[in-house]
């Protein structure tokens, strides 16, 4: 065999520099990388003043798009345990599309008041700010009306640390079941 000479001795040289640069380097990328995942998600749509607009006209396929999104999203934030905070963004888009889909106002409950890691106080009272709008908006729901009670009598208090807004809320969902076992107006004679 022939000696290396100078060519070996500088691609050995190399290969170490740039070996000690990868083991170097490795590690900080490998942890950026694994952060990535951690990091807040990005919400691309614009306010939902300007969606109704972008969408053409097609607010019932955008609303569809946009709640099956939604709950894919709930679902593999739940999945990697990471805390997923855009619902509200998602709801107000959909609700600026359609104000009485009824899916929404049936789950925005558990996707606040149970979305992955933890909730807080703000949450369940922006639930059900969210489920009585749904109230006004679709009056005549009575699976909505015991949602909206339901919530409010046992799913609610447990997040709430004042013990007088605990009351109310039970209070309220007592009196929200009292209108969900009404039947809608149109069934009492009403014109």
């Amino acid at each position: 065999m022939r000696p290396c000479g100078a060519l070996g001795v500088v691609a050995v040289a190399t290969l170490a520099a740039g070996s000690a640069t990868i083991a170097h380097v490795q590690p900080r990328l490998a942890a950026a990388a694994h952060d990535t995942g951690g990091r807040d998600e990005l919400f691309l749509l614009p306010r939902p003043e300007a969606l109704k607009a972008l969408t053409l006209g097609w607010d019932a396929a955008a609303v569809d798009v946009l709640w099956a999104t939604l709950l894919v999203e709930y679902g593999k934030h739940w999945s990697s345990r990471r805390d997923f905070d855009l619902v509200p963004r998602y709801a107000d888009a959909i609700l600026a599309l359609e104000p009485t889909f009824a899916p929404l106002y049936h789950h925005i409950d558990t996707l606040l008041a149970y979305r992955p890691l933890h909730a807080t106080e703000g949450d369940v009272r922006l639930a059900r700010a969210y489920l009585e709008r749904g109230t006004r908006e679709r009056p005549d729901d009575a699976q909505l009306w015991a949602t909206y009670a339901q919530f409010l009598a046992f799913v609610a208090p447990p997040f709430l640390h004042d013990a007088a807004e605990r009351a109310a809320f039970r209070k309220a969902g007592a009196e929200a079941l009292a209108r969900a076992a009404e039947p809608p107006d149109h069934a009492k004679g009403a014109p």
